[in-house]
């Protein structure tokens, strides 16, 4: 069993629940504004949704995506749909982490594969736009993503980020690795 810790700006007492859940078991880890080094020193292996969720204003380099790209016992996932991170970014991003650190993943929701309209999902309406968006009606934050992860892999191999090979390890092998490290 793999647990998931989301550590959104924590106090230091937020810290220490982390640091002793994860004395009990490695842990996966959301990126948010924590202490990326102390929390990789203390056994968190990966960083999911890197890039997303954090402020849109960040200081330029010392900010949470400058810190999970930078440490180097962190591996990260990353939503390849274009929208929760521009292709361009993604491909700094990847280039940083490596692909072998590197995994793809899609924050899908129910309007996953679908044609643009509402659905019901985790007890909430959310809305599907044209461009693949996913959004509750009316609200300017991302609600999760239609991107499946056939896609993804399409996607990354399109825009010239990686070759196919590994665009499969990415969405595949990479990812039943971390899983691996993560549940010792």
């Amino acid at each position: 069993l793999v647990q998931l810790v989301q550590a959104d700006r924590v106090d230091r007492g937020g810290r220490r629940i982390i640091k002793k859940k994860i004395a009990k078991r490695p842990n996966l880890l959301l990126e948010r504004e924590v202490p990326f080094d102390e929390l990789a020193a203390a056994g968190v292996t990966l960083a999911t949704h890197l890039g997303n969720g954090v402020a849109h204003a960040q200081h330029k380099f010392d900010n949470p995506i400058m810190a999970q790209l930078a440490e180097d016992r962190l591996a990260a996932c990353f939503i390849a749909d274009g929208i929760h991170v521009a292709p361009y970014a993604l491909g700094v991003m990847l280039r940083a982490k490596g692909i072998a650190r590197s995994i793809l993943v899609t924050d899908a929701v129910t309007a996953a594969a679908a044609p643009a309209g509402r659905y019901a999902f985790a007890g909430m309406t959310i809305e599907r736009s044209a461009d693949g968006s996913v959004r509750e009606p009316n609200a300017t934050h991302l609600a999760g993503s239609s991107l499946t992860l056939d896609q993804a892999v399409r996607n990354v191999v399109a825009w010239g980020l990686c070759g196919f090979d590994d665009a499969i390890a990415m969405a595949g092998a990479n990812a039943r690795a971390a899983i691996a490290d993560a549940a010792r």
